[in-house]
């Protein structure tokens, strides 16, 4: 639950701002650490976000889909906290 109350935060924060994509990096943890994916994505759609493809990228969790406001969004999330570590918003 704590994880999912920081993801919150994490998504207001990412709707008032953007950053360019390149590639993301993020933090390694032992998989018994992670999120599980199907609660981070759940807690996106329950925050608005639409989500077309929600996948596992190197050490991120990524997103593609759009904000509540209905902009395409891509984001990278940390796996253990899941904090933003890079997202794009057009």
């Amino acid at each position: 639950m704590k994880h999912i109350k920081t993801l919150a935060i994490a998504c207001a924060t990412l709707i008032a701002s953007t950053s360019a994509l390149a590639s993301a990096t993020c933090p390694s943890y032992p998989a018994k650490e992670h999120i599980p994916q199907k609660a981070l994505e759940q807690a996106l759609i329950n925050k608005g976000f639409t989500v077309k493809n929600f996948k596992v990228s190197g050490n991120c969790y990524e997103l593609y889909g759009k904000s509540p406001k209905g902009k395409k969004v891509e984001m990278y999330f940390d796996m253990k906290t899941g904090k933003i570590i890079k997202s794009e918003i057009e």
